[in-house]
């Protein structure tokens, strides 16, 4: 049986110390901001690598890629 305290309680969306609705905002905003704390958008990941040596790496990767591309293409055109 409820009594007219806990009626008052149930208006607010508080029962026993516990939030019973409208806090979906407020989960939302928790995830978001550990989704952005994790989120490492934009920045590079440090691989410990010069400046120089990534320059070489990243070259050679771009041209592994341009090979493939350019066996793919090869084909069709025989």
């Amino acid at each position: 049986m409820l009594l007219y305290g806990d009626i008052c309680q149930l208006q607010t969306g508080v029962l026993n110390g516990v939030a019973s609705w409208g806090n979906q905002r407020e989960l939302a905003r928790q995830k978001n901001a550990k989704k952005n704390n994790d989120h490492t958008k934009g920045k590079r990941n440090e691989d410990g690598l010069s400046a120089a040596a990534r320059k070489q790496r990243d070259a050679e990767i771009m041209q592994q890629k341009q090979k493939k591309a350019n066996e793919k293409v090869e084909p069709k055109g025989n």
